[in-house]
């Protein structure tokens, strides 16, 4: 009977329990591991994975209940005796017995198909549970922490990309083996193939002949929507099966005439779909064939041809202007030899490879001569400079037409034109890929794009008269940051924390009513003092989000904020805690009664306030409490402590954003912009304040800064992302209800953009010291 692949999404349960008085074993690490390998997947949707530790028995039955997962993975410690050691609720161990165990998984076992008990001696208790479960796997002895996580990580890489439980049991057992591991042996695998207990899935006998047919049809253009009917009167009849996806059901919008789209939710989109196709088709199965037709901006169509270029065995079925359909297949088809397709290919025919490390343009047409101002305005719009310039089209006087005459050899030339553009260009960034032409030259050009040795492509779309910027590829989503390993980092971590902890200590036995902000009424303030002198801090770093959580009078530092804490100056790091500690504390009193910091700056103008009046709130706060801790000195250090504590606010808005987009900000949200600029004209100001009194007066007052009017486009949630300023935009104040606007020549709005992408402070600060310059009588009203 043929083994079946799992049907996404796929819901992983990660179970842990290490009772006091047994070996320490690095769960944690195991757990992140797992989740690290299959990160691409989760991201899509593909994966879904909920994780529980210190668990009891009744933990096991309730998220087995709530969850309904499809596999189970339980990390511990098991006994001679064929048993399991859960945990009782002070920690200590719970033993529970084999029958008892198996029992479990007889009654809940819904849906799951694999159970895998990563303990030692498990074997037997895998082996009663694969009674009433279709795969169990166990450990026949002790197997080590580490070739735990590398079996761990082997087996669920190879069951997401679609393989059968037996064929990834097997490449988990050689990953042991690759890493000159002795412990290959020790994972057992029991199998009850009962097919009426299977959940429905995609079936492929292994005897059908006939090709499975995969059609993407990417529907984006509402105005002009492409009649699946009319599709599939073009694909074969002879096939096994016929699956028809549209990207719009992966939560891609749909757009009128192609304007305003979402090009971050239409890359997610596409990327879900494909990772759903490729874990629910097994692999071996009858051969897959894939078909693209549809209508969507060219970005979308080149990243689809990158998506697939590298396994799939793809035609593209293409409806032209005068309605007649074209079928396009470039795999196994071979160019004839004679007149090229592109007549005119410029800038590879170098005398010695470039030195200019820029990025590469690369224009590719069938018949459109290059708008090569508008490509030097998209470059130096998004702070680029240009390594050379590849220019490729058919003929100039007539558009050439793509047919399935000539597709296999325009797809051969692309291919070894990229190729050639390493060599040429070896100190390059990266490049920027604009094409003008049909859907199926940009797909052929995504397909074209050799990802072993080109890795950074800039993809823009042409709208409104101008390229503005849609992806990069190779799509990665949104790249957060890894929490590092090793003794040493782990080590720096726990004293920063216990540096930040003693610190917050020391605020919540020091802190008095007359280092509040004045705002705050005198019920409201002691309120705050007794909820500040009552917060339990806990001494241990939990999960590895950036996160902070306020639940019942404590807080709780996740290892990722303290990771993104740890890469600043040792200077600011325990202030930026401090600071974010007491921003949640005044969130408590604003209705917000737990935070994490997902979605930060995107829950509309509500939050945006909020959470300027928590930043404020703290700036004023820290900083009274520090001059006043100083006595004469720290009022005479009024300036600089607090041009310190808006550096704090400045840099864990950073650190969050080095977190979640690495050293670049690529997803820009309007408001997120608007808190950046606020804050930078705010330390403008603070670098001014001539005494302590004048605190209150400088962030009492409401202030918002605004770049504007930006181009830009709405994401999936309909929040604005910011592209590139528009000629006319200025820097717009508003201060306490008054208004003011500010431009300078120095200052352009693309390079005060660019800046906050780049984190750079310098740029920003010189841009905002002229803001308080020119309207210093309303900013800055102490100076005479």
């Amino acid at each position: 009977m043929q083994a079946q692949a799992f049907r996404p999404p796929i819901k992983i349960l990660l179970f842990a329990a290490n009772p006091n008085a047994t070996e320490r074993l690095r769960i944690d690490r195991e757990f992140r591991e797992i989740r690290f390998a299959l990160r691409a997947e989760e991201q899509s949707g593909a994966v879904e994975i909920q994780q529980l530790s210190a668990g009891r028995p009744e933990d096991l039955q309730d998220a087995l209940l709530r969850v309904r997962p499809h596999i189970v993975h339980f990390s511990g410690h098991g006994t001679a005796s064929e048993e399991l050691l859960l945990e009782e609720s002070g920690g200590e161990a719970r033993r529970v017995n084999k029958r008892a165990f198996a029992h479990l998984f007889e009654i809940l076992r819904d849906r799951i198909r694999l159970v895998v008990l990563n303990a030692c001696h498990s074997k037997p208790l895998a082996e009663a549970v694969g009674e009433h479960i279709e795969h169990a796997i166990g450990m026949e002895d002790v197997l080590t922490d580490g070739a735990a996580v590398d079996f761990a990580v082997a087996l669920y890489k190879g069951i997401a990309f679609g393989k059968s439980v037996h064929d990834a049991f097997n490449i988990g057992r050689n990953a042991l083996h690759l890493n000159g591991l002795d412990d290959a042996d020790v994972p057992a695998l029991f199998t009850r193939i009962a097919a009426e207990e299977r959940p429905a899935t995609i079936s492929i006998a292994k005897s059908a002949r006939s090709p499975v047919q995969v059609l993407f049809i990417l529907d984006l253009n509402s105005d002009t929507p492409v009649a699946r009917d009319e599709v599939e009167a073009h694909l074969p009849d002879q096939r096994s099966d016929r699956h028809v996806l549209f990207l719009s059901k992966y939560g891609a919008r749909t757009v009128h005439r192609g304007i305003g789209v979402d090009f971050s939710g239409c890359a997610n989109a596409l990327a879900r779909m494909v990772a759903d196709v490729r874990i629910r088709l097994s692999s071996d199965g009858p051969p897959v064939r894939y078909y693209v037709a549809g209508r969507a901006a060219l970005p979308v169509f080149t990243h689809l041809g990158m998506e697939l270029s590298a396994w799939a065995d793809v035609t593209l079925i293409n409806q032209r202007k005068s309605l007649a359909w074209d079928v396009l297949s470039f795999q196994g088809q071979h160019a004839q030899e004679g007149d090229p397709f592109f007549k005119v290919v410029k800038g590879l025919d170098l005398d010695e490879p470039s030195e200019a490390d820029g990025r590469v343009a690369v224009f590719i047409s069938t018949g459109h001569v290059a708008r090569r101002a508008e490509i030097h305005e998209f470059l130096r719009a998004h702070n680029s400079s240009i390594a050379g310039f590849i220019e490729v089209r058919a003929e100039r006087s007539t558009l050439a037409t793509l047919d399935a005459q000539n597709a296999a050899l325009a797809m051969n030339e692309l291919s070894r034109i990229f190729e050639r553009l390493p060599n040429a260009f070896p100190r390059r960034e990266g490049i920027a890929l604009f094409v003008a032409g049909p859907a199926p030259l940009a797909f052929m050009a995504g397909r074209a794009i050799t990802l072993h040795s080109i890795q950074d492509v800039w993809v823009p779309n042409y709208e409104s008269g101008a390229y503005q910027f849609a992806a990069v590829l190779p799509w990665k989503g949104r790249a957060r940051a890894q929490v590092s390993e090793g003794a040493h980092d782990e080590l720096t971590r726990k004293r920063l924390l216990e540096s930040l902890l003693e610190r917050i200590h020391a605020l919540q036995r020091t802190l008095r009513i007359e280092h509040l902000p004045p705002a705050l009424t005198p019920d409201e303030a002691h309120r705050f003092l007794a909820r500040l002198s009552a917060m339990r801090i806990d001494s241990e770093l939990r999960g590895d989000d950036f996160e902070l959580n306020i639940i019942e009078g404590s807080m709780v530092f996740g290892r990722g904020l303290i990771e993104a804490l740890r890469v600043l100056p040792e200077a600011d790091r325990v202030r930026v805690g401090q600071s974010l500690f007491l921003h949640e504390l005044f969130h408590f009193d604003q209705n917000l009664r737990s935070a994490t910091y997902h979605g930060v700056g995107r829950a509309g103008i509500a939050l945006e306030e909020v959470d300027y009046w928590a930043d404020a709130m703290t700036v004023a706060t820290l900083a009274a409490w520090e001059i006043h801790r100083g006595g004469e000195a720290g009022k005479e250090r009024a300036r600089e402590i607090t041009v310190a504590y808006v550096d704090a606010v400045l840099s864990g808005i950073e650190a969050f954003d080095r977190f979640e987009q690495g050293g670049r900000i690529e997803s820009l949200y309007e408001r997120r912009l608007r808190r950046y600029l606020t804050w930078h004209l705010q330390r403008g100001r603070a670098q001014s304040l001539m005494q302590a009194e004048q605190l209150w007066e400088l962030l009492g007052k409401r202030l918002i800064v605004e770049l504007a009017p930006l181009q830009g486009r709405l994401d999936e949630r309909f929040d604005k992302v910011v592209d590139t300023p528009q000629e006319n935009a200025e820097i717009f104040v508003v201060l306490g209800g008054k208004l003011m606007r500010s431009r300078f020549a120095a200052h352009a709005p693309s390079v005060i953009l660019e800046a906050v992408r780049a984190f750079d402070r310098k740029v920003l600060g010189q841009a905002m010291r002229a803001v308080r310059e020119q309207h210093s009588g309303l900013l800055v009203p102490w100076v005479r």
